[in-house]
């Protein structure tokens, strides 16, 4: 990324910061509704964003077999993307449930050590979200070396990379990377964490359809890969029912997804 646009990032994220102190102080008045959760939505939300999965592809990796250890690369595996932006999606919320911590309250055996590398580097590297009209599609992604990803092959069955992407007004793909299309360093990562594990999955935390043309190219070995979506508040909860078995993905495409983009 050129000085000039990581420039323009800080100042955007800066004014964010404030933009959205304020917005909290303003909302002050409904602090006692921000924990009320109706009942029984929080276990509709879980169903339908685990039903709402739809698997495109699936070489008898899904669901993980008791005996499977899952290594979790993507840094949205922690900055997960609940919802779209705009007037429907910055909303108060009485909590959220990122993958890792669905995992977590699963019975899926995952690899704790390269989770707390992720969980630390967030930590120090908060995503950038903009502010109102200015917000990213998505978040700069930790590197992780070539060297690590191999020690974690050795500790684990089974991969999953997390790619996250937002949507909402006026803010749908455009045609750049870190949109419609992968980052260099996200096709890096696939590609190099599928070289080093056998089967590998792909989590599309999305608001709407990407670029595909990189599955055959990257993504060599056994593999799966999930539309998960943007499901809420219980989004972790739900991509683990789906990882685990408990939940069947039966959602299903509302969009042709083209092989290229100028097909």
């Amino acid at each position: 990324m050129k000085a000039t646009e990581k420039i323009k990032r800080k100042i955007y994220n800066k004014i964010g910061v404030i933009v959205n102190k304020v917005g909290q102080n303003e909302a002050k008045f409904t602090d006692n509704l921000d924990t009320t959760v109706t009942e029984g939505i929080p276990e509709l939300l879980r169903e339908a964003g685990a039903e709402g999965t739809v698997l495109l592809r699936n070489d008898n990796v899904l669901p993980l077999k008791k005996d499977d250890i899952l290594s979790v690369f993507g840094r949205v595996q922690y900055d997960y993307m609940y919802v779209g932006y705009g007037s429907g999606g910055d909303v108060i919320k009485p909590y959220t449930v990122n993958l890792i911590e669905g995992l977590e309250k699963s019975d899926i055996n995952y690899n704790k050590e390269l989770a707390s590398i992720y969980e630390n580097w967030c930590k120090k590297n908060p995503p950038d979200h903009g502010f109102w009209g200015h917000w990213p599609h998505y978040y700069e992604e930790m590197y992780i070396e070539t060297a690590d990803i191999k020690k974690a092959a050795e500790k684990s069955t089974v991969a999953a990379v997390v790619i996250g992407r937002s949507a909402g007004e006026d803010r749908e793909n455009y045609l750049t990377e870190g949109s419609y299309f992968l980052t260099e360093a996200e096709k890096s990562l696939i590609k190099r964490v599928s070289e080093a594990f056998e089967k590998t999955i792909i989590i599309l935390n999305t608001g709407s359809i990407m670029d595909m043309s990189w599955e055959k190219e990257i993504l060599k070995n056994k593999g799966a890969i999930m539309y998960v979506w943007q499901s809420g508040m219980e989004s972790g909860n739900a991509v683990a029912d789906v990882l685990s078995g408990e939940k069947e993905p039966s959602g299903r495409l509302t969009d042709t997804i083209a092989e290229s983009y100028s097909d």
